[in-house]
């Protein structure tokens, strides 16, 4: 009895999996039309430059994040050893140590949001279109 219920739960969880792996993906792709003016044109240069920093800012940031992660990590391991070998040491019967889980990190997306506006401001023209790119459904 047991064995079919779990069979049969199992058996749904794996249905929807495959099911969330089958979704369609989507990604937004941007066209950029430049100025029609020499100044705008060499506006845009600025949005590159400003673009680019901003994108090494994020990069440090990113940086300086996962090196804190780690080090958050490794003392967590070591402050959760330390426990766990006291527990033992102490003759307890039930001793657990605990969980140590790493921050994740990752980059802002506020550059090419940032850019776009620069762009267009400049006098270019911003377009985006979204399209399938994984797991499409035929039309």
């Amino acid at each position: 009895m047991k064995n079919s219920k779990l069979t049969w739960i199992l058996t749904i969880f794996l249905t929807i999996l495959i099911q969330a792996c089958a979704t369609p993906q989507y990604k937004t792709f941007y066209n950029y039309d430049p100025p029609t003016t020499a100044e705008g044109r060499s506006c845009t240069f600025q949005c590159e430059n400003t673009k680019m920093s901003c994108e090494q800012l994020d990069q440090m940031r990113v940086n300086n994040c996962q090196q804190m992660a780690e080090m958050n990590y490794q003392n967590c391991e070591t402050r959760a050893d330390t426990k766990y070998n006291q527990c033992v040491a102490s003759g307890q019967k039930y001793c657990a140590k605990d969980w140590c889980t790493k921050q994740e990190c990752e980059a802002s997306s506020q550059c090419d949001n940032q850019y776009q506006r620069c762009y267009s401001t400049c006098g270019g023209k911003v377009t985006s279109q979204t399209r399938c790119v994984a797991n499409c459904q035929p039309n």
